[in-house]
């Protein structure tokens, strides 16, 4: 069936080819994602453009529009309660016209040519999360912890369904589009103890087996929100700094390195942290932890303009696309650090051109 589905807009055009050859036309078809049986037929789609239109999908789910002006078009299905537009699928068109940088979801941008067939298929996923923030034992954000959701009733942890996501800066997390079923949801799953988690495996809310969780269920449109409070953390430090030009200007936007010393007996895995506009950084990493802290950035040939000595830098590395680091600094982690510092050996210069992201 879901083959059928998938070449739904091509039947309708092999059924008919002989009447439409040479015709403009949009066609494509919808459906909706895990296996779900919602119904296909006359759902309602609407083509805003030259000339408007309101067309019904037939049973297969798909729809399709003859003798449409040239030009651009928005494509709107009609909303289904608990579901929304999977909008990673506009990219398989050719005929989508998005510019890379917005999310589609209900209005999505098509061009139709002269002469020519414009196709757009829609792929419904649940619209459901389970959703939260977690946070250390006095309440502060955690960034960087990852949480897995295993279904409920499987056998071992390692079983093959897995969604998960990992905290933002604030803390936040959001798994989404969950099939509907139940779940267990498990926090810093490999157990492994390091900087960004500093704690053993738990179970929600705070069972150390997974047998003690408490089962979270949810279905099609619901959200789920949990706080989460990690019951006991190894003890971290913290260095702040900042990363500049030899010129004092700062490295904004580019990165801090730990790499550490595999020989110690308190090993911490390597952790990075980014820079903010004024070249500032944070990172933590196990209290007794030994390694190495390095500035580094990213540049390539051309990048920069009248800046000779980091060009000279990205040629001496032989990559047309360079990673450039500072010299390191050796690290005994046993208290925070406020005011490190990290220098390239050239000065900053201004980007030739705004790069297209």
């Amino acid at each position: 069936m879901s083959t059928l589905i998938g070449y739904a807009k091509y039947l309708l055009y092999l059924m008919n080819r002989e009447n439409v050859q040479g015709r403009t036309r949009i066609s494509g078809s919808l459906r909706f994602s895990d296996g779900s049986n919602v119904s296909l037929e006359g759902r309602k789609v609407r083509i805003d453009g030259p000339r408007n239109y309101v067309v019904e999908t037939d049973k297969n789910g798909a729809y399709e529009v003859y003798d449409a002006p040239p030009g651009r078009y928005l494509v709107s299905p009609d909303p289904v309660p608990g579901w929304k537009i999977d909008s990673f699928y506009h990219w398989t068109s050719p005929s989508f016209a998005g510019d890379g940088r917005t999310e589609y979801q209900n209005l999505i941008p098509i061009t139709l040519e002269a002469g020519k067939h414009a196709a757009l298929n829609l792929v419904f996923e649940v619209d459901n999360a389970i959703a939260g923030q977690i946070l250390d034992p006095d309440g502060n954000p955690m960034y960087g912890v990852c949480l897995d959701l295993l279904k409920a009733d499987a056998i071992k942890a390692e079983d093959s369904f897995r969604e998960f996501d990992c905290s933002e800066k604030d803390g936040a997390f959001s798994i989404d589009a969950v099939p509907p079923g139940t779940y267990v949801l498990v926090v810093n799953k490999d157990g492994i103890i390091d900087s960004h988690e500093p704690f053993p495996t738990f179970y929600y809310p705070a069972a150390t087996q997974r047998t003690a969780a408490i089962p979270i269920t949810i279905g099609i449109g619901e959200h789920v929100y949990l706080r989460i409070r990690v019951p006991e953390v190894a003890a971290t430090v913290t260095i702040r700094g900042r990363l500049l030009y030899s010129d004092q200007k700062p490295v904004a936007n580019n990165y801090v390195e730990f790499k550490a010393d595999r020989s110690e007996a308190t090993v911490d895995r390597d952790a990075g942290t980014s820079t903010d506009s004024e070249g500032r950084f944070a990172i933590r990493v196990l209290k007794g932890s030994k390694g190495s802290l390095h500035g580094a950035m990213h540049a390539y040939v051309g990048e920069f303009l009248d800046c000779p000595q980091l060009e000279a830098a990205i040629e001496k590395s032989r990559e047309t696309f360079a990673e450039l680091k500072t010299p390191a600094a050796n690290v005994q982690a046993e208290k925070d650090v406020d005011d490190i510092e990290f220098r390239f050996p050239f000065p900053g210069c201004a980007r030739a051109r705004i790069e297209e992201r």
